[in-house]
């Protein structure tokens, strides 16, 4: 590899060379230094490689799935939405028997989870609020304000 990039290269070439990379540490004996050198490889990723090894054999050096997994792209239907606006128009959050006096993200991602029994991250609660209208940004302050009646 050398001049190149491993991360160019195609998932069954990636795990082709972290195979071989390991077979010359542990069944030629050849240091992790020699070896990321032979390959190509950083002395970081070859000690990588070696621990996930040594953790899980020569499966854990197989290819694995890339990109976001199907749980984090789940998305909540137009009833759940209508049925969540609803509790939160209409409840406050210790009246679902959910910690807090306010509604704050948290404590939307915390009825979601119960109701709809899907765990969402903060951006994606604070982005639904948005869009149900529940998220307001204040208002700036007049700068003609009288101080003087405080």
């Amino acid at each position: 590899m050398a001049g190149g990039d491993a991360r160019s290269l195609a998932q069954d070439a990636q795990q082709a060379l972290r195979v071989r990379a390991v077979k010359l540490v542990v069944e030629q004996d050849w240091s992790q230094v020699q070896a990321a050198e032979a390959v190509g490889v950083g002395e970081r990723q070859m000690r990588r490689w070696m621990v996930r090894y040594r953790r899980g054999g020569w499966k854990a050096l197989q290819k694995r799935p890339r990109g976001r997994s199907s749980q984090s792209q789940m998305t909540l239907s137009g009833t759940q939405q209508a049925r969540l606006v609803d509790a939160i128009k209409s409840n406050c959050p210790d009246q679902l028997r959910i910690a807090g006096l306010l509604w704050t993200r948290s404590t939307v991602r915390d009825l979601i989870e119960r109701e709809c029994g899907v765990r969402l991250d903060l951006s994606t609660v604070g982005r639904y609020l948005r869009r149900w209208g529940l998220l307001k940004r204040p208002v700036k302050r007049a700068l003609e304000q009288n101080l003087t009646c405080v």
